[in-house]
């Protein structure tokens, strides 16, 4: 082979190209994947076509993507000493849309990690330790997955205005800390949004009081989140939810005792 790039990570779990690639290299993936047998070198013809890249990163270096400008998307997942993601790490994929970093113990992600990423439509966060992030440059964002009870950012009032296009936002069991009632204010697209909670209180504290940051939602159309008493009187009291065509409760013992009574047309007009 006339070697053209060189994995940073070492390891490769996917790769789909345009041109065909011989038999020996499938085998090798598959020794490597399923066998742990390493190869003499991961080195490919050419990146010129590539559509498509799924990898495991050890490790991800700063330069670790550098020249897949033609790459649109890009999976990493379970990986190991990934704590921080740095300005530039994603500089060259100029045409990627779609990003998923799952379970990477990511802490931080710097305020330009994602600068260059005009195209991208869906980010993938899930299951991190997150505290910091900025969505900068993500014009293009249409979906927005942050799941998972370990990540512990707080949600501010300017977290969502780089990305006005936002027509899905998931933070099942993410949420720690009372949303700012604008925090959804410019999202004039967003139809589903996740703020189910496993858990509905910190250290004695309720997670939410009241539903205010909905009251600006009127396009939205599904809805799933957690209740129990206080929450769904507070639920009870938004004008707006009548455009809902779904809504989906995970509801506490109590409030379940009490379904019966509820009048459910007030929540659907």
């Amino acid at each position: 082979m006339n070697p053209k790039f060189k994995f940073k990570n070492e390891i490769c779990k996917l790769i789909i190209l345009s041109n065909q690639i011989d038999s020996n290299l499938v085998d090798n993936f598959n020794n490597f994947i399923h066998n742990q047998e390493k190869p003499d070198n991961f080195y490919f013809d050419s990146f010129k076509d590539v559509l498509e890249f799924e990898g495991i990163n050890k490790s991800i270096e700063k330069d670790a993507f550098s020249g897949l400008k033609s790459l649109k998307k890009l999976d990493l997942r379970y990986g190991r000493d990934a704590e921080t993601l740095d300005n530039d790490i994603f500089k060259d994929l100029i045409n990627l849309e779609e990003l998923f970093i799952e379970s990477l113990d990511v802490s931080t992600i710097k305020q330009n990690a994602f600068k260059n990423l005009k195209k991208l439509n869906t980010l993938y966060l899930s299951r991190n330790i997150i505290e910091q992030i900025n969505l900068k440059g993500l014009s293009s964002l249409k979906h927005f997955y942050l799941i998972g009870h370990r990540n512990k950012l707080e949600y501010n009032s300017n977290f969502f205005k780089n990305c006005p296009y936002l027509t899905v936002i998931d933070l099942e069991d993410s949420i720690n800390f009372q949303l700012p009632d604008d925090i959804f204010m410019e999202l004039k697209c967003l139809k589903y949004l996740n703020i189910r909670n496993g858990k509905l209180s910190v250290k004695g504290s309720k997670i939410l009081t009241d539903f205010n940051f909905l009251k600006r939602l009127k396009k939205l159309e599904l809805l799933n989140l957690s209740l129990d008493e206080v929450l769904l009187e507070a639920f009870g009291q938004i004008s707006n939810v009548e455009v809902l065509t779904d809504i989906y409760f995970a509801l506490s013992d109590e409030v379940e005792d009490s379904m019966e009574e509820l009048n459910v047309r007030s929540f659907f007009g």
